[in-house]
């Protein structure tokens, strides 16, 4: 389980390594390194679920359409 943020400083990423989980932050200009970068940190935990909370990035359909009804 990790948190996943374009900000350093995001709120969010000091209270999940407070909770013990993983905080990270990708920091990319480009809406697709980002997306690709998440999605293999993503991968490489074999994540189950993705949520998005306060997220104000587009995502492109490459990152989203692997995530799409995924059944573990």
């Amino acid at each position: 389980m990790s948190v996943i943020s374009d900000r350093a400083e995001a709120a969010g990423l000091a209270i999940a390594t407070a909770a013990g989980i993983t905080g990270v932050a990708i920091r990319h200009g480009d809406r697709q390194a980002f997306a690709s970068e998440a999605n293999l940190l993503l991968r490489e935990q074999r994540a189950d679920l993705v949520c998005l909370a306060g997220f104000m990035r587009v995502l492109d359909t490459a990152f989203v359409e692997p995530w799409r009804d995924k059944d573990g």
